[in-house]
């Protein structure tokens, strides 16, 4: 998901490991002391606290879970830090770049106490859109391993630590080159980009094309360094997002301005393996989601992609709620209000126009006329070209449009009671026995809080004092959990 406006969050007290150790544990069995101690070793011990705040950089520990045996390949874990530069005195995101170590004394870009970033001309990819993989600056390319990082020590331990400059070095007066952008992580294999010479436009790995990663196992966290200060902090927006994947289990602890600390991602603690917990629920999703599995040549675990990469226009996993809720605000007011407690009303009529009176007068048209949405055109970006309506949205029409989707998507269409934080809460979302994201569903239910992004436009319905996104919008450090059980 994009960076958005920032949002003033406090989460839920994180369990202590004195609750394991303390009243009703002390008379517990051998067998229940060896589960509690699996629960505290291997993928499942707890996020370690964030590093030290630095005003240069915004600092991401790594705690990697991930035996070298367990990787393949090289064995290694690959990241790429890939931004958009925005400027300090002007809104226009321009120019993409690729974070490398400093200049060394060798004069090679392998000092990664000083990173920098690095502009990426056109000239250095192609007009087809063919592989990025550049040698500049280096020979090692734009993408670099664990091990080259330097370490931070916490609770006795060491940890290597990924630093993202605040601000470009070379200009004082821009932010950092990060802008928006991601972290990929990658298992094994360096991880590939491509860029389109003619215009700039560039891209991460592609799921779908083995010549660009497909192959190889990665996931992603997106972050934005170019944030304005809050509260004389020096900060960054961090999310994690599982809206096309499933991949690599992820874990965030970040610190806020404020100095509060928030926990999100995959739940570590859920069971004694995370990951393979997610993935068998996955796997035992049928019908549409049958071709969600993606497999390495050797038949290794790659990824499961979400409805909205999957899914074609034969799908018809969300077509009875459609049909069903579109039909029901015939006759009755489509009726809801927003986040800012604006409120929205319609009816639908015969043509599968959703017509509304507020907050304004403006209609939503679907994108072929007098024909309802597809299954395919819901798990899909709710506007643009594969929406579920015609182009050309904005303003309280784009707010609809999202709260439409994601409803349609979360199986509660037809009950706008249910259109808020508590009844995510009390698991009323994705209802059984009414049509809805699967994938979705499996997603939150193994996720902190049940605080996830998994579909487009996740995030509608929520109350804006509680954590219902999977980010943190002013985070001054953070600790990066990785594994894979």
């Amino acid at each position: 998901m994009p960076a958005k406006a920032y949002l003033k969050v406090i989460f839920l007290p994180i369990i202590t490991l004195s609750l394991f150790f303390s009243g009703a544990c002390s008379n517990i069995s051998n067998s229940d002391s060896s589960k509690l101690l699996a629960l505290l070793a291997g993928p499942n011990k707890p996020v370690p606290a964030p590093p030290a705040d630095d005003t240069s950089y915004f600092q991401i520990m790594i705690d990697s879970r991930i035996a070298a045996s367990k990787i393949g390949g090289d064995e290694k874990i690959h990241f790429q830090v890939q931004g958009k530069k925005l400027e300090l005195t002007s809104p226009v995101l321009h120019g993409y770049a690729w974070l490398t170590g400093g200049k060394d004394g060798e004069n090679k870009w392998t000092d990664w106490n000083n990173p920098v970033f690095h502009i990426v001309s056109s000239a250095e990819g192609s007009a087809d859109g063919a592989i990025f993989m550049s040698t500049a600056p280096g020979a090692g390319g734009y993408d670099f391993t664990l091990d080259q990082l330097p370490t931070v020590t916490a609770d006795g331990k060491q940890y290597h630590v990924l630093k993202i400059p605040f601000r470009d070095p070379d200009n004082p007066t821009t932010h950092s080159l990060m802008g928006s952008g991601r972290i990929y992580i990658g298992l094994g294999e360096k991880i590939w980009s491509q860029i389109n010479g003619t215009t700039e436009i560039a891209s991460g790995p592609d799921i779908n094309n083995p010549s660009c990663g497909a192959n190889t196992r990665f996931d992603f966290m997106e972050c934005n360094c170019a944030t304005p200060e809050v509260e004389s902090k020096k900060v960054c927006y961090i999310n994690t997002t599982n809206v096309d994947f499933f991949s690599i289990g992820l874990a965030i602890k970040g610190r806020t301005s404020e100095g509060a600390i928030r926990l999100f991602g995959l739940d570590l603690g859920k069971s004694t393996a995370p990951v393979a917990s997610l993935i068998g629920d996955l796997k035992k999703l049928g019908g549409d989601y049958a071709g969600s599995l993606q497999e390495a040549p050797s038949g290794s675990f790659l990824r499961f992609r979400s409805p909205r990469s999957s899914f074609s226009v034969l799908s018809t996993a969300l077509d009875t709620a459609i049909h069903s809720g579109f039909t029901k605000y015939r006759d009755t007011d489509l009726s809801f209000k927003d986040t800012d407690n604006v409120q929205f009303t319609a009816r639908i009529d015969a043509d599968y126009n959703i017509n509304f009176t507020e907050p304004s007068v403006f209609t939503l048209a679907p994108k072929s006329a007098g024909t309802l949405p597809t299954t395919l055109e819901v798990v899909k970006a709710p506007g643009g070209e594969n929406g579920i309506f015609k182009t050309g949205i904005s303003g309280h029409a784009d707010v609809a449009v999202a709260w439409i989707n994601a409803f349609l998507n979360r199986g509660v269409f037809e009950d706008t009671s249910l259109w808020n934080y508590a009844s995510m809460l009390d698991k009323k979302w994705y209802p059984s026995g009414t049509p809805h994201n699967d994938y979705s569903r499996i997603i939150h239910d193994h996720f902190y809080n049940n605080s996830a992004y998994g579909l487009p436009y996740d995030e509608p319905g929520g109350l804006k004092d509680n954590p219902t996104e999977p980010k943190i919008s002013d985070c001054t450090a953070t600790t990066l959990a990785i594994t894979i059980d």
